[in-house]
């Protein structure tokens, strides 16, 4: 997807609800490998990684990122496909102002 535009992140900010990337990294770190027993004591795979070997967790969740291929828009992550919805709608809107000014002209 090209740059956008000053007025487009706007309107996707406005309208898009932002992905917990940290949230989903976690979810996923859970669903793929449990929970971990350390002294009979049941934890959280990606509590354990956190807190054991913090730089392992965040380049796991730096590739997880790369991998998701999210839209970044001021320090915040949209899912792709929200993102072209909003800009359609952005468009259309657009559109239809445009079309009611030749129609007041």
């Amino acid at each position: 997807m090209s740059e956008l535009t000053r007025e487009q992140e706007e309107y996707v900010k406005e309208n898009c609800e932002p992905v917990d990337l940290e949230g989903m990294y976690k979810e996923m770190l859970d669903e793929c490998y449990g929970t971990v027993q350390i002294c009979g004591m049941e934890y959280d795979a990606s509590y354990v990684l956190k807190e054991i070997d913090p730089t392992a967790y965040r380049c796991g969740m730096s590739d997880y990122e790369y991998c998701e291929e999210l839209m970044e828009i001021d320090g915040e992550y949209y899912m792709p496909n929200d993102v072209e919805m909003a800009l359609e709608e952005l468009a259309d809107l657009q559109e239809e102002e445009e079309e009611e000014e030749e129609d007041d002209d």
